[in-house]
């Protein structure tokens, strides 16, 4: 999943909060080049899509919702399907920006089957970066049930929030590797993913 820093190296570096220092490269997480951690995501987000699923046909079953029940249904399902991953990666950009103080140049791509937010290398304390890759998880997610509700679409906003969490793990997967590694203070944004710094 990730490299541990067994001797790569000291770097010098500002911080998006204002000083500098000498940090300790203490890993790194390459979602677009690990090809064994593509493969574990895909794993996970076969299976997060699976219950998703189940939950919400269950959920439907239970608040007597029919499930596309009209052409309108059905069509909002496709437009919050198709803009979800659009709006997430946004979320991602307002997120560096106000836990950088807007000192972060912020870019979007596409590579490798996922669509990503990428910074000119900005580094921030653990914590906030932490912040930046789940708040789409709860934001996005939340605005899709929220939306859906408001608009009698129920059942068919929890299966696009099943969509939408499926496609949430890679940032799972990197928030769980700067949370777990040993002596990470702050996360520096990387081409491939992230480098963990201590």
């Amino acid at each position: 999943m990730y490299a541990t820093a067994g001797g790569m190296g000291r770097m010098e570096y500002v911080f998006a909060e204002g000083g500098g220092a000498s940090v300790e490269v203490r890993g790194e997480v390459d979602v677009l080049g690990d090809a064994v951690l593509q493969r574990r995501m895909l794993v996970q987000s076969v299976l997060v899509l699976a219950l998703g699923l189940a939950l919400s046909l269950v959920a439907a079953a239970f608040g007597g919702w029919t499930i596309f029940r009209d052409g309108w249904a059905v069509l909002w399902t496709v437009l919050v399907m198709m803009a979800c991953f659009a709006v997430h990666e946004l979320v991602h950009a307002l997120f560096f920006l106000i836990m950088s103080h807007g000192k972060c140049h912020i870019s979007f791509g596409a590579a490798a089957g996922f669509l990503y937010t990428r910074t000119d290398d900005c580094m921030l304390p653990k914590g906030l970066f932490i912040c930046v890759l789940l708040a789409p998880t709860v934001l996005v997610t939340a605005g899709i049930v929220a939306a859906g509700f408001a608009l009698s679409f129920p059942a068919e906003s929890l299966i696009v929030a099943a969509v939408h969490l499926s496609g949430c793990v890679g940032d799972w997967d990197m928030a769980k590797a700067i949370a777990t590694t040993p002596h990470v203070t702050h996360v520096k944004d990387s081409e491939t993913g992230c480098i963990l710094l201590g």
